[in-house]
């Protein structure tokens, strides 16, 4: 009775020393191809500005070595030279991490493993080949007991049930730790039992525990996390519903889609990851359209949950967009703000055009096309962008912003027609006649209105060939800021 209390506590500490109250972000600290290009000494080379953008937390790859490039067919275990660099060079990231504050998360790929020479000569550490589940597809020695969850082929489906081996993960886990890493991502959490989950995470007290739960089914990883009941769950379901909002105009999803609207301190919110990137070619489900991460990132950044920012939208990389300032200008004002994973939402629209919501009373974000802004004079527009906008609660002479031109950049991609046209709903813009120019192939076309007053803000929309509307709509603009626009035509 004593260890089983012992037990909940630590589960209960777990949650309550991490989420509770702390305005945390994550960044995933690499994506597909980061394995070619000496990845621990890039990220260590970025680790001040990781630390400056406002990041509590990074997600590294997998450390040991594997039959994979990207480290996810794990081989020599207590191996820590891989193809993201040598061991040296992960210690010394692990340490200017730490140093900063900075909480490492591993990659923990315990699902399956593979051999060193064969199927299942497990070795470093050495393993008997009956550490394999009984109903892997090799027909070597093997355990009694069939895998605990969903099986996999590329490599030997381990058996979970095996006290041996759940010893030898903790050992395992313990070394990570000491090594400085202070969290678990725990990779394809579907192929084992959540109940191995909860028990690694007792025995090895990580800050912070989250598995990969990949399914756009909310009940599906609600009862993960419930079964798991100390770990948080990445949340696939609102990463559809959002995608589904901004394509289809669905915004109403967002009032109870994803894991965020049922137990929101336990979802880890994100657009992106190393899976479901442009890279990968839709190999599993399509990337996240490129025109909405700003409005993606305004919804996230703002609302309860852990966000995590993908590495390439923070840092670009391979001509991939970059919304970096969009992102460190949202992590600001969630930290100014202090909104947290557990913080209250008071949704005030989501309709066919837009989802509104205001956050812990002093947030108030609009994302999607349709109008809306908060009510009452103490509202003051923090961030804004193609198809969103943020406000923060202000008062006295921090509620007049500073007025000036402001300059619109719309990129675009070739093959669309010849002339482009900026309209608005404040002079020199009108909804019914706009500015005009030609353009080429190649060009970022930039518009600068005349001076906007201090305080006022006005909405505007790119037309081409005038006669088809931006997909999406509206955008929010104010005096004296520059606003990149990415037309879906």
């Amino acid at each position: 009775m004593i260890t089983k209390l012992k037990s909940l506590l630590l589960s209960l500490f777990l949650f309550v020393s991490v989420y509770a109250g702390s305005p945390d972000v994550m960044l995933q600290g690499f994506h597909w191809t980061a394995h070619s290009a000496g990845w621990w000494q890039v990220v260590d080379g970025l680790a001040a500005q990781i630390d400056d953008d406002g990041y509590t937390m990074v997600w590294l790859p997998p450390s040991s070595d594997a039959a994979s490039d990207q480290g996810y067919l794990p081989r020599e275990l207590y191996n820590y030279n891989s193809f993201y660099g040598s061991q040296a060079q992960l210690q010394a990231l692990l340490n200017n991490l730490n140093n900063r504050g900075i909480v490492p998360i591993a990659d923990i790929v315990i699902n399956h493993r593979v051999g060193c020479t064969g199927w299942a000569d497990y070795c470093n550490p050495t393993w008997p080949t009956w550490y394999t589940a009984a109903d892997d597809e090799w027909n070597g020695q093997k355990s009694g007991n069939n895998d605990t969850g969903e099986r996999y082929s590329a490599a030997r489906d381990l058996d979970h049930h095996l006290p041996q081996l759940q010893g030898e993960i903790v050992t395992w886990l313990n070394q990570l730790k000491s090594m400085g890493y202070r969290g678990w991502r725990y990779d394809l959490v579907k192929g084992f039992a959540p109940w191995a989950v909860k028990l690694y995470n007792d025995q090895t007290s990580p800050e912070i525990s989250i598995g990969e739960f990949f399914d756009g089914d909310v009940g599906k990883v609600e009862n993960w996390v419930n079964s798991a009941q100390n770990s948080t769950a990445f949340d696939f379901p609102l990463r559809f519903a959002l995608i589904d909002a901004f394509d289809n105009n669905n915004y109403g999803r967002l009032r109870h889609d994803g894991l965020i609207n049922r137990q929101p301190g336990k979802a880890v919110t994100f657009l992106e990851n190393h899976d479901t990137e442009e890279q990968r070619g839709g190999e599993y489900v399509p990337p996240f359209p490129r025109f909405h991460l700003e409005a993606g990132y305004a919804y996230l950044l703002t609302h309860p949950g852990i966000p995590c920012v993908f590495w390439t939208h923070a840092y670009p990389f391979g001509g991939f967009p970059d919304v970096g300032d969009t992102i460190r200008e949202l992590i600001q004002i969630r930290k100014e703000q202090g909104i947290h994973s557990t913080s209250q939402v008071d949704v005030q629209a989501a309709d066919g055009s837009k989802y509104a919501a205001i956050i812990d009373g002093k947030v108030a974000v609009k994302v999607g096309w349709g109008d809306w802004s908060p009510a009452g004079s103490d509202w003051t527009v923090a961030s804004s962008g193609q198809n969103y906008a943020v406000w923060t609660r202000c008062s006295g002479d921090d509620c007049v912003q500073p007025g000036g031109q402001t300059t619109i950049r719309v990129h675009y991609d070739t093959g669309f027609g010849n002339s482009i046209s900026i309209r608005g709903n404040r002079a020199p813009l009108s909804w019914s006649q706009g500015v005009a120019t030609n353009w080429s192939a190649g060009n970022v076309w930039v518009y600068q209105t005349d001076a906007i007053p201090a305080g006022a803000t006005f909405e505007f929309k790119a037309l081409i060939n005038d006669s088809r509307w931006q997909s999406g709509g509206n955008n929010v603009g104010r005096g004296g800021e520059t606003i990149d626009i990415y037309p879906n035509f």
